[in-house]
């Protein structure tokens, strides 16, 4: 199993993620009320070892406000949510981090 958790703005939560065994760490960089910036997220990640994926969750932005925030943020991988046309991820790879789509489960 494969465990990210999500949505961390704490010091605290980072390093309990990550003694708690998480694979990844996820910054959320889209609007909700677990937002950061990608200036925090920088800084929280630099708690993160390299062998725990950071990654910036995106929903709704485009590809160059994306790009701006990824590398402002230091992440490793971007999480775009939602019904992100593959153009996207196409705009997006020549940044050389992990992309993965995420949605919503059906049921």
């Amino acid at each position: 199993m494969y465990v990210k958790i999500c949505g961390l703005r704490e010091p605290g939560h980072v390093t309990a993620a990550v003694e708690a065994g998480a694979d990844a760490i996820g910054f959320v960089l889209t609007r909700s009320p677990r937002r950061i910036t990608p200036e925090l997220a920088r800084e929280l990640g630099r708690a993160v070892p390299p062998h725990v994926l950071t990654v910036a969750v995106f929903a709704g932005e485009t590809p160059q406000e994306v790009r701006r925030a990824a590398v402002e943020s230091g992440v490793r991988a971007v999480q775009l949510h939602g019904a992100h046309p593959h153009e996207d991820f196409t705009a997006l790879k020549d940044l050389g981090l992990t992309l993965v789509r995420a949605g919503a489960a059906a049921g």
